[in-house]
């Protein structure tokens, strides 16, 4: 039987392919696209896009000389709340605060009222300054307690709880207690876990000076076109001042009609979402407060991701305001992005003070200066 040979192993035809690799032109026109400009910058973009999706090591290790920190803003000697209070309140906006400068370059017309200092800013676009400006003016006079534990850090938070305590029954303040505000951010060492948000939502507990408080109430009664709805929340008003220790309605004051005006107006929230339930209690609020929390909350979480992309999930105060702020790489001028969306100039500090009170930062000195890291803690 005669043998017989397959084509495959016969033919003398090499495939086009293989032609095409024998080719030196095409070998060379294949290494010139390597070293291409274009092809770099296309291969740079790759490797920092994989780098970005893992966290980044420091620059460079800091060296933690000891945790006994001291804030700009601490009161150890002044042990009064509203002076702490009315800190936080003085200081909250980054253009005005008094605890630094770091932005006073880029206002033309320092000297003027807000609305003219932020339209003479540099370096944010006209639409962005109208935009922050409507943010300011809805923007609530609120104080999260935390804030307060860091205001007095050296003193302890079982000092700030009996003393806000004592100032509300001595109406100075009042308390209120926001169901289901804030997210509990997970902040767990672990580089899959950290940031993420996974364990449902907590109260907020905030503080007011009383006589803002009524303030605000007054111009709801004098803005409102419906005389049922002033008598009603001058009503509430009467109610607010007899017993300004409570953090609920009691029921018995008043009626279905009147508590759902008052609902309707952001005065009081149900306490729960089942309106099925055999007690229903309405738990007093403030208009508005979705606001400040929400900053709050945009701050918790920035922080936390920031410093969850370190290597040692650690930073120096002055990278952490590099990063808050961003900077132009080709003139070394501030991008001012905390002046934008969702902060609108809400000044670091704050933002910082509420994490370290709150349990997600400790601060630390080194030789360069203080230092921010994750605590881990849940």
């Amino acid at each position: 039987m005669p043998l017989q040979s397959s084509a495959a192993r016969t033919s003398s035809i090499t495939s086009k392919s293989k032609l095409h690799s024998k080719s030196p032109i095409k070998k060379f026109q294949k290494d010139v696209k390597k070293i291409l400009p274009t092809q770099n910058a296309y291969q740079d973009q790759l490797k920092k896009k994989k780098s970005s999706s893992s966290p980044s090591p420091s620059n460079h290790e800091i060296r933690i000389s000891d945790y006994n920190v001291h804030l700009d803003y601490q009161l150890d000697n002044n042990q009064d709340l509203i002076t702490a209070i009315d800190t936080i309140l003085d200081n909250r906006w980054s253009e005005s605060t008094k605890l630094h400068n770091k932005f006073q370059e880029y206002i033309t017309h320092p000297y003027s009222d807000l609305e003219g200092q932020i339209l003479s800013m540099k370096n944010v676009s006209n639409t962005a300054k109208i935009e922050l400006l409507t943010f300011r003016k809805k923007f609530p006079s609120l104080v999260v307690i935390t804030t307060l534990y860091s205001i007095f850090n050296g003193l302890g938070n079982t000092f700030v709880d009996k003393l806000i305590e004592l100032n509300i029954r001595q109406g100075k303040v009042k308390k209120l207690i926001i169901s289901n505000a804030s997210p509990i951010i997970n902040r767990s060492l672990n580089q899959y876990q950290s940031g993420k948000i996974s364990y449902g939502y907590e109260n907020m507990e905030v503080l007011v000076k009383s006589d803002e408080y009524y303030e605000l109430l007054s111009e709801m009664i004098v803005i409102s076109n419906d005389k049922d709805v002033k008598d009603i929340i001058d009503k509430y008003m009467v109610y607010m001042t007899r017993h300004y220790t409570d953090m609920y309605l009691r029921m018995e004051e008043f009626n279905d009609e009147e508590i759902k005006v008052l609902i309707n107006k952001g005065l009081v929230t149900l306490t729960s979402n089942h309106l099925s339930e055999i007690e229903t209690l309405y738990r007093v609020s403030y208009p508005g407060c979705g606001v400040f929390l929400k900053l709050i909350n945009e701050g918790r979480a920035w922080i936390t991701k920031t410093l969850t992309k370190q290597k040692d999930k650690q930073l120096l105060e002055t990278d952490i305001w590099n990063k808050w702020q961003g900077y132009n790489t080709l003139t070394g001028d501030s991008k001012l992005n905390n002046f934008r969306k969702p902060f609108y100039g809400y000044d670091l500090n704050w933002i910082l003070s509420d994490c370290l009170g709150s349990g997600i930062v400790e601060g630390f000195n080194t030789p360069v200066g203080r230092g921010w890291k994750l605590t881990g803690k849940i």
